[in-house]
């Protein structure tokens, strides 16, 4: 069986004071990076959370808004469904 490997991103801002337009101006410039530098096939974005917040707990509340702005987003990343294997590509790594 044929195994499809999937390169997905991830990029998170932590919250600060900064506007919303800022703000969607920065995670864009992050995604753009996942796909362009990091070859990443699928990004996903948590627009404010905390580095040390639990995965799992990072897009509580919901940021539609912002998610909505941002281009080539897939999300956040509750509700992603389940990869086999996961290659992340850390933007500080990129």
């Amino acid at each position: 069986q044929d195994e499809k490997y999937t390169t997905i991103g991830y990029a998170r801002k932590s919250p600060s004071e900064e506007t919303k337009e800022l703000r969607v101006r920065l995670l864009q410039f992050m995604i753009n990076k996942l796909y362009f530098r990091g070859k990443c096939e699928e990004a996903f974005v948590s627009p404010v959370c905390k580095a040390d917040q639990p995965i799992l707990e990072r897009d509580s509340p919901k940021q539609e808004d912002l998610l909505l702005l941002i281009k080539g987003s897939h999300g956040d990343i509750s509700g992603t469904s389940t990869f086999n294997i996961i290659v992340t590509l850390a933007k500080d790594f990129i």
